[in-house]
């Protein structure tokens, strides 16, 4: 009889094949990010069905959703950055105005994409991500330097007529929602300030722990979305008996939420933030399967919706198959918290010597790259806050 205790040459070969496996995953971060990102596919259709849920039964507060995702992440990623620099809150690699105004246009981002759901279908919302890419792939060049191919462009291009498919098919659908034209413009204008804040991101984290990013980040957020939620949405829940699905579907959107905020930073140092947002238009047969089941179908335009994602498919793979767009600036090594294992894979993780380098090399490079990310980022806070107050005076 065979012994079913692994013998010690069994044990050796089976450990050398996985530490093979590992360095093999450890060369392939493109492929770690697309797999990665795979799971960020599945949250962002969660969110879609829990905001699909809370508006059909008539509580509109896209701000208060945000505001507990804001909270969990100034709590948790707070608690561990401040306990990686023995519980005091270090001297940041960027000044604080750079954390607000990206906390001003997500938090603007998040309502703005999250008010389109009363509007338009979950399938469109989550399709129309795709305006994200050549958003993204636009301000990466300007910004980042990223170098782009034809293949690129063309892949770009054919997720974009995936997107025109759309927008005409939901116009034409039963399903499609009250005010289709209204929730897909949101999307679209939400879509892109969210590439915004992904370039800024991935930015940031060239030099900055994501620690440090989502937990300033998200202090501001909590104060901006808490504001937002007492002026606007005060009267949100107050005509409504406490309901145990409706406060089912909050938890789950926050905490879906919450989650894909601390697996985002991840996807953006491994691959960029076009890598991001074409990986996340897998979600789109997600939030297809949940329209189908939880949402009425698709009200005899299931062809129209088929043509729209194949597009997008063929676009992604035209995409792919044009290869890396890595910025030259993000490919030689750097200190921040996720890039460490890809650009640097010498470094020895040592949270000392990591502390005593950035505050040799904080206060010289500060003041150069303040200025760079402030303009970026202010080119669309305004515009994100007023769109939101708009939407709120439309409504009352």
């Amino acid at each position: 009889m065979h012994s079913l205790v692994p013998n010690g040459d069994d044990a050796e070969e089976g450990s050398v094949q996985r530490s093979k496996l590992g360095r093999w995953m450890s060369e392939k971060p493109l492929l770690q990010a697309v797999l990665l990102a795979q799971g960020l596919s599945l949250l962002l259709c969660l969110m879609g069905v829990t905001s699909g849920v809370l508006a059909e039964r008539g509580i509109n507060a896209a701000t208060t959703q945000s505001l507990l995702n804001y909270i969990l992440l100034a709590l948790v990623c707070g608690t561990i950055h401040a306990s990686r620099h023995n519980w005091r809150w270090p001297n940041g690699r960027n000044t604080w105005y750079v954390y607000m105004l990206l906390a001003l246009m997500d938090v603007e981002a998040n309502f703005i994409v999250t008010k389109a759901y009363q509007y338009t279908s979950i399938t469109s919302v989550t399709l129309l991500d795709c305006f994200t890419i050549p958003a993204v792939m636009a301000l990466s060049w300007l910004v980042l330097r990223a170098h782009y191919g034809v293949g690129h462009l063309l892949g770009a291009v054919m997720c974009c007529l995936g997107l025109g498919v759309l927008v005409l098919t939901d116009r034409q659908s039963e399903t499609g929602g009250p005010n289709t034209l209204l929730g897909d413009s949101l999307v679209l204008f939400g879509a892109t300030v969210y590439a915004v804040c992904n370039v800024t991101q991935e930015r940031l984290l060239h030099d900055t722990s994501k620690w440090e990013l989502l937990a300033s980040v998200s202090m501001f957020g909590t104060l901006f979305s808490g504001l937002q939620a007492l002026l606007l949405e005060h009267n949100a829940w107050a005509g409504h008996a406490p309901d145990w699905r409706a406060g089912l579907a909050l938890a789950g959107f926050a905490l879906s939420l919450f989650c894909f905020s601390i697996l985002l930073p991840s996807v953006l140092v491994l691959g960029g933030s076009a890598v991001l947002n074409l990986s996340l238009l897998t979600s789109d047969l997600w939030a297809a399967g949940a329209r189908a089941a939880f949402f009425g179908g698709f009200g005899g335009t299931a062809p129209y919706f088929a043509v729209a994602f194949v597009l997008e498919a063929l676009g992604i793979a035209l995409y792919t198959m044009a290869g890396e767009t890595r910025s030259p600036r993000l490919t030689d090594g750097c200190p921040g918290d996720g890039a460490q294992g890809v650009h640097a894979p010498q470094r020895v993780p040592s949270h000392d010597r990591d502390i005593e380098q950035e505050d040799k090399s904080m206060e010289a490079e500060q003041e150069g790259r303040a200025g760079e990310r402030a303009s970026l980022l202010s080119a669309a806070s305004g515009a994100g806050i007023s769109v939101g107050v708009a939407i709120e005076g439309r409504q009352s």
